[in-house]
């Protein structure tokens, strides 16, 4: 969620809770992070809602947007993504683990953390062969997540600024309970 994103919240937020709300999911849950950073500077990460229906986390997700915030600055998602397999959530165990990141962003990390957080979140998708990770990249940027891309063999698809091309995309790549 940051300022130069606007353009594709919208789309991207009608795609997710359309496709999230097929009768296809009706058992899987979701959970929702925000990276960015703040107005003072300050990096900024905040659970939305973790693991719940369709119907919850779209309700949390537009009540989030609708709050007002937009942001400026790094958004480092390689970190929120190595969060999301902490403690902090508490993962279904009896679904599928996948991970889907949207960003119109090149690679961005913390400057004290970069290489240990590509390290990391390579390391974490080895020890984790049973979590997919998908990312909605703006293809001017693909080549600066490259690594990402290579270390967890993860797809790709482009961040766009159509609801029906993101929705199409996400019924490409999913199908079942998640």
């Amino acid at each position: 969620f940051s300022s130069s994103m606007s353009y594709q919240i919208e789309a991207l937020i009608s795609a997710i809770c359309e496709w999230s709300d097929d009768t296809q999911f009706s058992r899987s849950r979701f959970a929702i992070d925000a990276v960015a950073i703040d107005n003072t500077g300050i990096g900024y990460r905040r659970k939305i809602t973790d693991f719940t229906d369709a119907v919850t986390a779209c309700a949390k997700l537009h009540e989030f947007y609708t709050s007002g915030i937009t942001t400026v600055g790094s958004e480092f998602v390689a970190y929120s993504m190595l969060q999301s397999f902490k403690d902090e959530y508490h993962w279904p165990t009896e679904l599928d683990k996948k991970i889907i990141m949207f960003t119109d962003e090149p690679y961005q990390g913390d400057p004290r953390n970069i290489i240990s957080d590509d390290v990391s979140l390579i390391s974490m998708c080895n020890s984790n062969p049973d979590a997919e990770l998908g990312f909605f990249i703006n293809t001017y940027y693909q080549s600066s997540w490259q690594s990402m891309i290579d270390g967890c063999g993860v797809w790709v698809e482009d961040l766009g600024y159509d609801t029906r091309s993101m929705l199409y995309a996400l019924n490409k790549r999913f199908r079942g309970e998640c």
